[in-house]
């Protein structure tokens, strides 16, 4: 197949993350390519060209800028070393090019806040929720509802895993640090006067999948619940399913970009505080 820019074969297990720590912008990027045209609006160039030059359209401290790249991918051993697509579309590079060019190269890229590259993306703001260290039942539902309002509002939703021990974190499944993305939430029936609270989150590596209860290889996980979640086995794509308890005991902030995609916005730009630099 020919490589396109950006399809509307878009979709978050396109992502795979490189060797960049940019998991807060990848995560950033998985979220809203759910909603395809939030991807695809940010390419001005929407075909392939000779010239290997495309304009991308990011938002930088309020201010919407044309980002001019090539499409000279950083490669080691014939492969790519950062971000990766499943497929034959180009968005995850590219896009992951344009925002490190806006912050000057990849390396000052590496590690950064989900809120900046969701900013970066969308144009708008992100509320934070934190968990608190003690789990306490009012907490439980406070965060429900600002997760559930979010789902219901078509608002991209991210959050951050805990500082625990890896080898800890990894025995359950869990990158301690990391930015994942939230896809879904659903409050299910499993028996007569009894639900559970499951939250649907995906790890940009696109593995390492939590393997706690409401994992793939949990026995909670019946047929009857995979079609009521409407399940998709795949071991690759980094996607599961985790009750809200356990979200809240692996997991910190919680981020809700406010996004309105009919509102327009404009920015005035006051003055650029310009530092001299000095080399030795």
């Amino acid at each position: 197949d020919q490589y396109v820019l950006a399809s509307d074969r878009i979709c978050s297990s396109d992502i795979v993350q490189g060797s960049l720590g940019d998991c807060y912008f990848l995560g950033s990027m998985a979220v809203l390519s759910d909603r395809k045209n939030l991807i695809q609006r940010l390419f001005h160039t929407r075909t392939l060209n000779k010239a290997g030059c495309y304009s991308i359209w990011l938002c930088d401290s309020g201010e919407w800028k044309n980002i001019i790249i090539d499409d000279y991918i950083p490669c080691k051993d014939g492969k790519p070393c950062f971000s990766t697509s499943r497929s034959n579309d180009l968005w995850v590079m590219l896009l992951e090019k344009a925002f490190s060019k806006m912050f000057g190269n990849y390396h000052n890229t590496h590690s950064g806040w989900a809120a900046d590259a969701m900013f970066a993306l969308t144009g708008a703001p992100c509320k934070k929720y934190k968990t608190k260290k003690l789990i306490h039942q009012s907490d439980m539902i406070q965060l429900w509802d600002f997760i559930i309002a979010s789902v219901k509002n078509k608002q991209p939703l991210l959050c951050s895993s805990k500082n625990k021990n890896f080898r800890y974190s990894k025995s359950v499944g869990i990158v301690w640090h990391h930015i994942y993305s939230i896809l879904d939430a659903r409050e299910i029936s499993t028996g007569r006067d009894t639900k559970e609270k499951l939250i649907k989150m995906r790890n940009p590596w696109g593995r390492f999948d939590w393997k706690g209860a409401w994992s793939d290889s949990s026995p909670l996980l019946t047929p009857a619940v995979k079609k009521m979640l409407g399940y998709v086995p795949d071991e690759n794509d980094g996607v599961f399913w985790i009750n809200l308890k356990d979200y809240m005991t692996y997991f910190t902030n919680t981020y809700s970009c406010q996004l309105k995609e009919d509102f327009q916005s404009s920015f005035l730009k006051l003055g650029e505080k310009k530092l001299q630099r000095y080399f030795f």
